[in-house]
């Protein structure tokens, strides 16, 4: 009965009430939007915030692909957010749109450049096909040192993914098997040799051989 009554207390009591909500992890996000989402979390008690429901109530973000909800006594709300990666951008009519591995847009940009990902092309026709899932999982297993060296991805077909360098080096990647471990290669081939080496193609389709010309 003591357990039961104590329970209850905590279930209603005010000296549990939030009054601060946080969020995490929001670099693509606007915090303040979550926050005003969960406005009206302010004054319930701890116990009381259900994790379903504060996903509920953030709604869909497209920059968002979790949230994890993290209560903090005496007062504290706090959503984590698991942030969708850009890892390529496709023309659409006279901007950019940015996407993830998915295809998710997550923000436009005016330029190539300030997209700052590589673009793949056959604009927005190209999202959600195969050939578009080929490149998007070569360009999510790549390091960031590498993926903002890039300008540009494409693939004739699923077994010919190629990717271009800024400065004009190509990488011969093959097909989006071995992924993580051309990714690898490539990475200590490029971090081997420089900018400055004279190298024009990296070929990593077989990574276990990788040709440098």
């Amino acid at each position: 009965m003591l357990v039961a009554l104590l329970a209850g207390v905590l279930f209603l009591t005010p000296l549990l009430a939030v009054r601060e909500v946080q969020v995490r992890g929001a670099e693509l996000t606007d915090p303040a939007r979550v926050e005003e989402a969960l406005a009206g979390y302010h004054g319930v008690p701890l116990p009381r915030v259900s994790e379903d429901e504060v996903r509920d109530a953030v709604g869909a973000v497209p920059q968002v692909r979790s949230i994890e909800v993290v209560l903090e006594p005496p007062h504290r709300l706090v959503v984590e957010l698991q942030e969708r990666v850009p890892v390529a951008a496709v023309a659409d009519g006279g901007e950019f749109s940015v996407v993830d591995s998915e295809g998710v847009e997550l923000r436009t940009a005016a330029t190539a450049q300030e997209a700052g990902v590589p673009v793949v092309e056959g604009g927005p026709e190209v999202l959600g096909t195969e050939r578009f899932e080929a490149i998007a999982g070569v360009l999510a297993a790549l390091p960031e040192s590498v993926l903002g060296q890039l300008s540009a991805a494409s693939a004739e077909s699923l077994s010919s993914v190629e990717l271009d360098f800024a400065d004009g080096r190509t990488v011969v990647w093959g097909t989006a098997e071995d992924s993580e471990l051309k990714a690898q290669v490539l990475r200590e081939l490029v971090e081997a040799r420089g900018t400055a080496s004279g190298v024009e193609t990296y070929d990593v389709s077989s990574p276990t051989r990788p040709v440098v010309r």
